[in-house]
């Protein structure tokens, strides 16, 4: 039997005992590894300037292609055109031009294919509707309604199902608060051991949609907050446990949690939302009344649907000091009335109810961001489809308070490992030393 030229790579798999099979089928599907970069390192172009965007096809399987496939789109889908690039020696250039946010697709295989966007004339983008005339009254009410609620510690359990790596020197329990209706507030207090009173800056963590418990990701980030000399606060989003198993959370997201952002969707009193905003109050309650908060420095953070709550958090409560939003969800939510694509949760995409449609308006992102006053580091990634450029760009225009931006050309909703050192050095310099 003659084999066919593979890649060293495939060879050394070979000699390593994988099966010859399984090894071609991989050398069949990837026909190499395509790499994207424009000109200017943030993806950010002033208005009539053009992007120059370079594309190159290395770790190929044999011959090197002589031209690659294109799909170019205004924001996440508009206007699609397909286009050929030519290629020398595996690389090629493009140059590109326009308004707003434009995203590149390249692909030689279904698995072998890259994105990038970059946005022009990024500070015209503005949100798409203003806040409804009543806005700051609704939410001066609930809030006021929300004090009238005794801020009661209804249950507290130690942390113990956690590695003893992930715990060791740190106070860690799940606490469960009275607030708004039927739901409570429960989340995880974490400091270190033996902290004094007064000693500490604090942070309230909020978190990414969807239903589930510690092991998704909070059990390694609430001893990191921890660590870093914080007392901290982390909101379960849906006010149940962090602790239980993975199967409780599955149950509860096919049935009481089923598509729980459509909860309530027609009305201001009944939206879903309006619990999950309120319960940020009562968190920020609860680290202002620890002992152990110095009584000054009070950061929120989260990350999609946490990073929407962020900037919620901000217009909301002015304890807030500093705002980390990263890939923030929930803005702009009337985003279709430009022709835009929606955000999560895409309330209402086609404006067919508008109930709904105006329902979700009291609840945008883009309003309680215009009504911040403190300083926040809002990051982007120009090939997210979950939360499009155009509507976290809508969000940090209209901003209140100092701010910063971090984009990240390459990076869709799952933030990549740049665009995750980006933003921690902007929190360093920007939030941390002011």
């Amino acid at each position: 039997m003659i084999q066919p030229s593979l890649h060293p790579k495939a060879m050394l798999m070979i000699r390593r005992g994988l099966p010859f099979a399984f090894i071609l089928l991989l050398h069949l599907s990837a026909l190499g590894k395509i790499s994207l970069k424009c000109d200017q390192a943030d993806g950010l172009y002033e208005a009539d300037s053009k992007a120059t965007i370079t594309c190159i096809v290395s770790d190929t399987q044999g011959e090197v292609p002589s031209k690659i496939n294109l799909e170019i789109t205004d924001g996440i889908y508009a206007n699609k055109r397909a286009q050929t690039l030519p290629l020398i020696d595996g690389k090629g250039t493009l140059q590109l031009s326009g308004d707003g946010h434009i995203m590149v697709r390249a692909q030689l295989s279904d698995n072998d294919k890259a994105s990038i966007g970059v946005v022009f004339n990024a500070p015209a983008i503005s949100p798409s509707l203003p806040a409804p005339d009543d806005f700051d009254t609704f939410w001066a009410d609930k809030k006021a309604a929300l004090a009238k609620i005794p801020a009661k510690i209804l249950k507290r359990e130690p942390v113990k199902n956690w590695e003893e790596y992930l715990t060791k020197g740190l106070h860690l329990e799940q606490l469960t608060i009275q607030a708004w209706g039927d739901t409570p507030v429960v989340g995880i207090l974490a400091y270190p051991e033996g902290a004094k009173p007064k000693s500490l800056p604090a942070k309230l963590g909020v978190y990414w949609a969807g239903v589930y418990g510690s092991e998704n990701g909070p059990k390694w980030l609430i001893p990191k907050c921890a660590r870093a000399g914080y007392v901290s606060f982390h909101i379960q989003p849906h006010g149940i446990t962090w602790l239980e198993s993975k199967k409780y959370y599955n149950e509860l997201k096919e049935n009481r949690l089923k598509n729980y952002h459509k909860i309530g969707s027609k009305n201001r009193d009944t939206s879903y939302f309006l619990g999950m905003y309120l319960r940020i109050i009562r968190g920020l309650d609860i680290l202002c009344d620890n002992p152990i908060w110095n009584g000054t420095d009070m950061t929120v953070f989260g990350a999609s649907q946490g990073g929407g709550q962020a900037l919620v958090a901000a217009g909301l409560d002015s304890r807030i000091t500093a705002v980390s939003a990263s890939i923030p969800a929930m803005c702009d939510h009337t985003a279709t009335a430009l022709g835009r694509h929606m955000s999560w949760p895409n309330l209402n995409p086609n404006r067919s109810d508008i109930d709904t449609w105006e329902t979700s308006r009291y609840f945008d992102a883009v309003h309680f961001a215009a009504r911040a006053k403190v300083p926040a580091v809002i990051g982007c990634g120009l090939v997210d489809s979950t939360c499009p450029p155009f509507n976290v760009l809508a969000a940090y225009n209209i901003y209140g308070g100092p701010k910063r931006l971090v984009t990240a050309p390459l990076s869709g909703h799952k933030m990549t490992d740049p665009f995750k050192k980006d933003m921690a050095k902007a929190e360093d310099e920007f939030l941390h030393k002011l």
